[in-house]
């Protein structure tokens, strides 16, 4: 973990020497074993607490969060690392030994920073009693979301409950959940930009704009599908809950400020559209149509994994996209070939999945076996879905 803190330019062989010359002025100053002096300076410097920036009641306060320690270990390091940057000295092992030497010892500019942590911490011990208050906070910015969850949550409680199902409530229930969210949409509308969830989710219009075509290409797939199913007689709590965590995955995707939220929310609305493929399990063309979906959509995640994974290990382990691109800067990798890499493969991951040109050939095999009124609403949602994946790709920029 040191090494990988210390590496810049993709110097791994550099940063062990550093690492060794710091090791070796270590011993010849404390003339003491230079691994028990390193250990104790990076627990000395281990907080047992942090805070984090938090929006509560209009304003933004610290709020102290419990660690384990793996990242009270990272967050040791890291304020090491800056510390010995700070210090005057001919090179970066000098500088490094002697912060390693004064925070073993209890002083230095590391061991200042956990102490002003911790007293931090401490004024605003008060809010840390608030989990469920935050939690209500920020849930008002993921308002729409929420509408949607709670439909989910109704359609299959009524599902498991009532023997007799009743069909027009169900579309009532499924209707009234997606109309409710765009009308909390709208009342949010000329909103400030707002990060919530610790940086993980933001909310703005123009992310908005596309949350909003991706919920009226679903409550216009509603009633369109309405005469087919009653006349084949499939079931319909299935093929709703499909519609509305589609449209969820969409609508997260659309606010996801992080890599695992870029992940798992087309994850969510890439899953459904497989079941939703292959909802008529009776007709053949729908099962082809249903295989090549699930073949080509498992291929461009593990691209698209892979590509994320090489954005997290050059940033230096960042997973928000800000810090992403202050990681890239800090470490100086913004122009190495692995930023190629990565950029190539999230394109075709992403490409591959929601088939735009020139990803787009193994498409039409699907549509011949979807029925029309899903094939109706899937190119709009596809096309709000990518417009929310150029915005990222314009952030990491």
């Amino acid at each position: 973990m040191l090494v990988n803190r210390i590496l810049k330019h993709g110097k791994k062989s550099l940063a062990y020497q550093i690492i060794y010359r710091a090791v070796k002025k270590i011993q010849q100053k404390t003339e003491a074993n230079p691994l028990s002096v390193l250990r104790q300076a990076i627990r000395g410097v281990t907080p047992d607490i942090a805070v984090k920036a938090r929006r509560v009641g209009g304003s933004t306060h610290q709020v102290p969060i419990e660690i384990g320690s793996t990242q009270g270990k990272a967050l040791a390091i890291r304020w090491l690392l800056g510390a010995s940057r700070k210090r005057p000295g001919r090179n970066m092992a000098f500088q490094l030994s002697s912060e390693l030497v004064d925070a073993a010892k209890g002083s230095g500019d590391a061991i200042r920073k956990k102490e002003e942590t911790h007293r931090m911490a401490e004024a605003n011990r008060a809010f840390a009693h608030f989990p469920f208050h935050l939690l209500l906070f920020h849930g008002s910015f993921i308002f729409p979301e929420c509408i949607l969850i709670f439909g989910l949550i109704l359609l299959l409680m009524i599902d498991s409950t009532y023997d007799q199902k009743d069909r027009p409530w169900f579309y009532f229930i499924s209707s009234t959940s997606l109309v409710m969210s765009i009308t909390a949409l709208f009342f949010r509308w000329r909103e400030e930009p707002i990060i919530s969830f610790s940086g993980n989710f933001q909310t703005n219009n123009f992310n908005e704009i596309f949350q909003f075509l991706i919920l009226l290409c679903s409550t216009l797939c509603i009633p369109l599908s309405v005469e087919y199913i009653e006349c084949t007689e499939m079931a319909i709590t299935e093929f709703l809950l499909f519609i509305l965590t589609a449209t969820l995955g969409g609508m997260f995707l659309c606010g996801a400020n992080d890599l695992i939220t870029i992940f798992v929310a087309p994850e969510c609305f890439s899953l459904c559209s497989y079941l939703l493929s292959g909802y008529t399990k009776r007709d053949i063309r729908s099962n082809e149509a249903t295989m090549k979906y699930l073949l080509m959509g498992g291929a461009s995640s593990s691209i698209l994994v892979h590509g994320l994974s090489w954005l997290y290990g050059l940033s230096g382990g960042e997973i928000e996209l800000q810090e992403i691109v202050n990681g890239l800067i800090n470490t100086q990798m913004y122009n190495s070939p692995g930023i190629s890499i990565a950029l190539i493969s999230i394109t075709v991951g992403i490409g591959f999945k929601l088939s735009p040109a020139p990803f787009h050939q193994w498409t039409p095999d699907v549509y011949e076996g979807v029925r029309c009124y899903i094939v109706g609403s899937h190119p709009s949602e596809t096309t709000s879905v990518i417009g929310a994946s150029v915005d990222k790709r314009i952030t990491l920029r």
